[in-house]
């Protein structure tokens, strides 16, 4: 202090010039706990403002990172439309096979239903008998097939009169190759087989014998034939036939 050589030596820091990465990566450490890229356009460009003008760079810089910035969100917005909007199609795409698809699965029930076709629950009505096939199960023994079908048949009669379901005839198809398998209806109660009061039900297995069983059951159809109350053209496909 005294001397002449006494001098106090202030050293001046060079301004440090930063670049507008290092800008992104010191607020995203600093003044934000989630990560930089989802805080929104306006607060970012803020920041980013505040930063330049407390570091003291030149306007000409500021306007330079300003821009930049503002061209790097803009690409990242155009990116981010496209996407959405690529996505969008593919589910558009998706829906209108669905659509369609659906459309082809209703249009072949019409037909299946135009063709006399029924499926198991579903049920004929005529002047007598209102009949439905609840279900049918395939058993094969040596060298013998058995296909058991389960039948309601109900009493629609308008005159309130009895049905005898003995008079009805079963008879199974196999559509592929044309031949037929006669039934034996197994009631298991004779009197009320012959007698069933209108309004009333009655459920029973038919049984169907194959001596040389097919290999594929896919093609088997379910016949009734009455001579009081024809069934005309309508039958009953037998699902899921699997050997036991």
């Amino acid at each position: 202090m005294d001397g002449k050589n006494d001098r106090f030596y202030i050293q001046k820091k060079s301004p440090q010039t930063y670049t507008f990465v290092n800008i992104i990566y010191f607020i995203g450490k600093k003044y934000t706990r989630v990560p930089f890229f989802y805080v929104p356009i306006n607060v970012k460009l803020s920041l980013c403002l505040n930063f330049w003008i407390q570091k003291g760079n030149s306007m000409k810089s500021l306007v330079k990172v300003t821009c930049t910035a503002f061209i790097l969100t803009s690409l990242m917005a155009a990116c981010n439309e496209q996407t959405t909007s690529t996505k969008q199609e593919e589910t558009n795409h998706k829906v209108e096979a669905a659509t369609q698809s659906k459309k082809s699965k209703e249009m072949s029930e019409e037909e299946r239903l135009e063709k006399g076709i029924l499926l198991y629950g579903q049920s004929s009505k005529g002047g007598y008998y209102g009949a439905t096939v609840e279900n049918a199960k395939y058993e094969k023994a040596d060298k013998t097939g058995y296909i058991t079908a389960r039948i309601t048949i109900n009493n629609v009669r308008e005159d309130q009169k009895t049905i005898d379901l003995s008079e009805i005839k079963y008879s199974v198809k196999d559509e592929k190759t044309g031949k037929t398998y006669k039934g034996q209806a197994m009631p298991m109660y004779e009197d009320k087989f012959k007698t069933v009061p209108a309004g009333y039900s009655l459920t029973f297995e038919v049984s169907f014998m194959m001596e040389k069983p097919p290999k594929d059951l896919n093609n088997m159809y379910l016949y009734m034939d009455s001579k009081v109350d024809p069934f005309t053209d309508t039958h009953w496909k037998l699902d899921n036939l699997v050997s036991k």
